[in-house]
């Protein structure tokens, strides 16, 4: 499992029962042909994210904030192979917990995007 954020590597704080990659086909408007079908052609992936992070140290947190601040963030994840993607951040959830060594969170992430073919 991987998960690359920005430049912040959460991949070892996945819940890996939370990680879910939604990927589907986007298609061209599309014309109708002399026999009467429809063609289209496949212009890409709709990708969506979707993890839960657990026992995140302070300095990943802000790190991961700062990342998604602009609205979202070059990800590399894996989707079952690896990807590389700008995503979106669609919703960021972080709660504050308190362990032996100090501060820690979990975030909940919601991403998403568009992958063109060819690129």
């Amino acid at each position: 499992m991987y998960l690359k954020i920005g430049d912040t590597d959460v991949s070892g704080y996945i819940n890996e029962d939370s990680y879910v990659c939604r990927r589907e086909s986007v298609y061209s408007g599309g014309f109708v042909n002399i026999y009467g079908e429809k063609v289209q052609t496949r212009t890409g992936e709709r990708i969506e994210i979707e993890a839960e992070l657990t026992d995140v140290t302070d300095a990943d947190a802000r790190a991961l904030q700062a990342a998604v601040s602009g609205g979202g963030a070059q990800t590399v994840f894996m989707a079952p192979s690896e990807m590389t993607a700008y995503l979106s951040c669609e919703r960021l959830d972080m709660s504050i917990e308190r362990d032996r060594e100090g501060l820690c969170w979990t975030v909940r992430i919601k991403m998403s995007g568009y992958v063109r073919d060819g690129l």
